[in-house]
């Protein structure tokens, strides 16, 4: 008690005194019993609401990762989990629908490539099988003379197999006189791009594998596959063409030297009215050379006057196209400066195929029988006249003589 030292105790029975903690903790426990079911019920009622609509989505999204669009999505829920769940299934869908265009488009683009393969097998086909049936050798070589194809005719040409050619320098079918500078002549062609045979044809020689030479028409073409270049060659055996042409300019120096001793001018002239051959009295009388005129039309003869080239170049074009000759006779200025009467004869020829071959002409100076023929018709007007004037005198003296005579002009002479 204040201002007093005293002290009041009571005593009270120990379960009396913790009785009401005892109800407390009672009702404490009670409460968080209910807490913790409440807890557990939440906690159910979460894996079912949130969890496992959340698994599942997981579950399905390793589904589409792995490429199964056709997978089926629960969007019934109305909450974000159900609204999350439409947003993945839109995503499938969209997807589904870019895999089908994709696949569609992945059809077509794999009918294309079957297709362009089918054409490009069919090609290549075409190809090896001109190849294979050319008449022609086509050898085919890259950009450091390395043969790439020998075809059959070039097998049979040069007597090697393709096999012994292809993957060795082209140089092997090849004189050494040719074979030494091939190599300089394509290197230079690369770093000049300047072209010296390619895109033409010329003679040169080939070598067999039996070391034989013969001479062959080569022309060379260049393509670029796979962004190489390449060369392609087609060579053709002349050795029978050659010969020919050997056998006929010995024909020819035959036929030129019997021409030559005929006194008369003469020329032959091909299916396209080029000159192919004079005699040498041709050449005597207008001062020309055969050398500097063969290969020509009479247009481009510069002795002549253009009134008579063109004259004669029309009649050569008639006659070439009717296959006729004519003869006729002119007159024309000779190198001597004198203008010659002359006769002049032209026929178009056939081979004996029928073809066209030309035509073939002579002229010849007939300029001293008309010089008579003029004398004589002089001569003739002249005897004329005095036969005329004899007559004349005669008719006149006859009334003097006869006076019974008729009058001249009743005396009527057939």
């Amino acid at each position: 008690i204040e201002g007093l030292d005293w002290v009041i105790m009571s005593e009270i029975d120990e379960a009396e005194a913790f009785a009401a903690i005892g109800k407390l903790a009672r009702k404490l426990i009670l409460t968080t019993a209910v807490l913790l079911l409440l807890a557990l019920i939440a906690a159910i009622i979460f894996s079912r609401t949130i969890t496992r609509p959340l698994a599942t989505l997981r579950e399905n999204s390793k589904l589409l990762a792995s490429g199964q669009l056709d997978v089926e999505i629960d969007t019934s829920g109305l909450d974000e989990i159900g609204a999350l769940a439409r947003d993945f299934d839109y995503m499938r869908k969209s997807l589904k629908k870019v895999v089908d265009e994709l696949a569609l488009l992945n059809a077509g683009l794999e009918q294309e490539v079957a297709d362009r393969t089918a054409k490009l097998e069919s090609s290549e086909r075409r190809v090896k099988s001109i190849l294979n049936n050319a008449a022609d050798g086509i050898i085919v070589i890259d950009e450091a003379g390395i043969v790439q194809v020998f075809n059959p005719s070039a097998e049979s040409m040069f007597g090697y197999s393709a096999h012994e050619v292809e993957g060795s320098n082209i140089r092997m079918l090849m004189p050494e006189h040719l074979a030494r500078d091939h190599d300089a002549h394509l290197k230079r062609y690369g770093e000049t791009g300047k072209k010296t045979i390619i895109g033409s044809t010329r003679e040169i020689v080939g070598q067999k594998k039996d070391r034989t030479q013969f001479p062959i028409d080569l022309h060379v073409g260049e393509a670029e596959v796979g962004g190489e270049k390449i060369f392609v060659g087609v060579i053709r055996d002349i050795t029978v063409r050659k010969e020919l042409e050997a056998e006929i300019q010995r024909q020819l120096s035959f036929v030129e030297s019997l021409v030559d001793t005929i006194p008369n001018p003469m020329f032959v002239k091909g299916p396209d009215a080029h000159f192919l051959a004079f005699n040498q009295e041709y050449e005597k009388v207008f001062g020309m050379s055969r050398e500097n005129n063969l290969g020509k039309t009479v247009l481009e003869m510069e002795y002549l006057p253009m009134e008579v080239r063109k004259r004669f170049h029309d009649e050569d074009t008639r006659l070439l196209k009717n296959g006729e000759g004519a003869a006729r006779e002119t007159r024309i200025v000779y190198d001597d400066g004198e203008e010659h009467d002359v006769f002049y004869q032209v026929k178009a020829f056939d081979f004996p195929n029928g073809d066209r071959a030309g035509l073939m002409g002579i002229l010849t100076d007939i300029t001293e029988l008309k010089t008579m023929e003029r004398q004589l018709e002089q001569a003739n007007q002249r005897m004329m006249e005095e036969l005329n004037f004899a007559r004349d005198i005669q008719m006149g003296m006859l009334p003097l003589l006869f006076p019974a005579f008729p009058d001249r002009s009743e005396v009527h002479l057939d």
